[in-house]
This record gives C-alpha cells, sequence and structure tokens, in this order.
C-alpha cells in the first residue's frame, strides 16, 4: 500500500482565526479571489439568481435537459449563449473580461448540462472557441 504524504502549513482565514493550510496552497495564502455568490440573512450561502442553468434552459424553450449523454438533443446556438452571457453579465454575475470570456463562462455551464452548441459537445465548441475559429461571431 501506497503512504502519501501532504504537508501542512498554519495561515489565518479571513476573519484573523489561524488554520492549517495543505502545503500545495502556501503560496496562494491572502490571494484573494472573486465568489460569484451572494450571503443571504441567515449567513447561507447561495449562488445569485436566476441561474445560468435557468437561462439556458429558457433559452433553449424546454421544460428541463436530458440526464444522460445518449440523450442528449438539445443544441444552443452561439448567439443565444451570448445573449445568456450578456444578461448575466448585466447583472454582474459573470467574471469574464469581455463577451468571448463570458460566452465561455456560458459554456462550461453547458458541459454539465449536455446540451451542445452549434451541433459541437461543450468541450469541442470551447476548443473552437480558444482556437479563435468563431472570433468573427464576437464582432
Amino acid at each position: 500500500m501506497a503512504t502519501t504524504f501532504v504537508s501542512w502549513s498554519v495561515s489565518s482565514d479571513f476573519f484573523g482565526r489561524s488554520r492549517s493550510t495543505p502545503f500545495a496552497q502556501r503560496d496562494y495564502i491572502g490571494v484573494f479571489c472573486r465568489l460569484n455568490a451572494h450571503i443571504v440573512s441567515n449567513g447561507v450561502e447561495s449562488m445569485p439568481k436566476p441561474w445560468t442553468s435557468k437561462l439556458i434552459i429558457k433559452a433553449l424553450g424546454v421544460e428541463k435537459c436530458n440526464g444522460s449523454v445518449e440523450a442528449a438533443v438539445e443544441d444552443l446556438t452561439l448567439e443565444k449563449a451570448m445573449g445568456v452571457a450578456q444578461e448575466k453579465h448585466g447583472l454582474g454575475h459573470l467574471t469574464g473580461a469581455d463577451l468571448k470570456a463570458q460566452t465561455k463562462e456560458i459554456i462550461g455551464t453547458c458541459v454539465s448540462m449536455r446540451v451542445k452548441i452549434d451541433g459541437h459537445w461543450a468541450n469541442d465548441a470551447l476548443a473552437i472557441i480558444n482556437k479563435g475559429e468563431w472570433d468573427e461571431r464576437f464582432n
């Protein structure tokens, strides 16, 4: 049986409480990142509404998406994905610097929903966008 060693260092959290941190994360102590969540009155974090998945379902015009890869038939156009991105950006829920990056965030949600983008699986659509093949569509 193999033994795995994990090193820990001690740091403090946002409130100054001492806590242990994995050694691999030591270099990131004190680095802040934007969290797409808000705190409700009872102290529970929840994702901001409207949820991206609900906006995608609305753009598709269906009641719900399939659960299996074999049965996946939903196909979202890139233009509709850009529309969802613009709507979410208008609410301040996306972190992307431009429409292309914001649309990639929306397509990332399509990966888990098993929704195709212009006939391509969402991962393939992201690869196409990264290659720059659809850049003219973002102008």
